[in-house]
């Protein structure tokens, strides 16, 4: 079954400020989403960061060399297998009720995209 939501979180040389934006969506109300971090070829220690991080709906991807938050975003899309996108920069979090709140307006007000 897929996720509801796809969280997209692109990130560049932030491994400082990257766990909070990872774990205000790991700690999310509603749990039907998998999170989807791209990792724009980060010269920090993103990648060790992430290594420590283990949840069954993450997937982390690496681009080879730096090409942009766009294309880092668009990555993400390809490989998302939701209904719906989310995009989540790596300097900030969502609440926790963020996804809550978002699948109840849509199921009230059954709107085909937002």
């Amino acid at each position: 079954m897929h996720p509801l939501f796809s969280i997209v979180l692109t990130t560049y040389n932030r491994s400082q400020l990257l766990p909070r934006a990872i774990r205000s969506v790991l700690q999310q109300s509603f749990t039907h989403f998998e999170l989807i971090i791209v990792d724009d070829c980060s010269t920090d220690n993103t990648q060790q960061l992430l290594s420590e991080f283990s949840y069954p709906r993450l997937v982390t991807l690496q681009h080879s060399k730096n090409q942009g938050v766009s294309t880092a975003r668009n990555t993400g899309i390809q490989r998302a297998k939701s209904e719906y996108l989310c995009f989540l920069d790596d300097d900030d979090e969502l609440f926790p009720t963020f996804l809550e709140e978002i699948h109840n307006f849509l199921e009230k007000r059954q709107q085909p995209f937002i």
